[in-house]
């Protein structure tokens, strides 16, 4: 059984809650951000192989690409470059959300480890200047967090959800500065490494950035994009560094 915590303000811990529902999440997080990386998933998901030892083709019923074989093929060759990211807007055309994806050379079960090691994140999450554990449970956590941003530092907590037996966390505002926060990461193995799927939006991130926001929404976008690509590469560089130390 996967716990939760308790919705209430207090952040209250409750080992008696059901199972995580994992299709009714604020956001729609269920789905990354895009089509493309909803196939890339699914890609990855497969235990099956092809005749020719690679990934079998991903199930593309129901899907609106074109040719999504081809574009899987070709963000797996993006990939080897660096993380991706996609950007969700809503039906009147304002950002929703955003999807990084990347993949590390490193085994499921260390990435797992390095995601949940929440007061470690001040050593290699860059901004991060505090990290502290205030609750915890076996498959929950309640952390506070101080970013270290211009004018003044953000101070907020985040709660968050763990799911185990599905590589899943739910990361939602808790109290403080970013109110209505939230995201999910997501991890796949693949053999000795790991494909890594952060889906979420920052939201309430300045008032002071945000008075220069354009009607693009180019700052919310940039904060977003920039802000995922940091989360994941870090995730990425840390669990390998950890594994190449366990291999010596």
């Amino acid at each position: 059984m996967c716990s939760q915590l308790d919705a209430n303000a207090s952040g209250k811990l409750d080992d008696d809650l059901p199972c995580l529902d994992w299709s009714s999440r604020p956001g729609n997080l269920l789905q990354p951000a895009s089509q493309e990386f909803q196939v890339l998933e699914r890609l990855w998901m497969s235990d099956d192989t092809n005749s020719n030892g690679g990934r079998a083709e991903a199930s593309t019923e129901g899907d609106h690409c074109a040719r999504p074989d081809l574009v899987t093929k070709n963000l797996l060759r993006m990939l080897e470059d660096g993380p991706l990211v996609s950007v969700k807007e809503n039906e009147e055309g304002a950002f929703e959300l955003c999807t990084a994806v990347i993949r590390a050379q490193a085994p499921v079960d260390v990435v797992w480890g390095v995601l949940g090691d929440f007061e470690s994140y001040r050593d290699f999450i860059p901004r991060v200047k505090r990290a502290d554990v205030t609750q915890r449970s076996e498959t929950s956590a309640v952390v506070a967090l101080e970013l270290d941003t211009p004018v003044y530092n953000t101070k907020y907590a985040m709660a968050y959800e763990l799911c185990e037996a599905e590589r899943k966390m739910i990361v939602r505002w808790h109290s403080g500065d970013l109110r209505g926060t939230y995201g999910e990461w997501h991890l796949v193995p693949d053999g000795e490494a790991t494909m890594l799927f952060y889906t979420g939006a920052t939201q309430n991130f300045s008032r002071v950035i945000k008075a220069f926001e354009d009607d693009k929404q180019t700052i919310t976008v940039a904060v977003n994009v920039s802000s995922a690509m940091a989360m994941v590469r870090a995730m990425k560089d840390r669990s390998e560094s950890i594994h190449q130390t366990r291999r010596r």
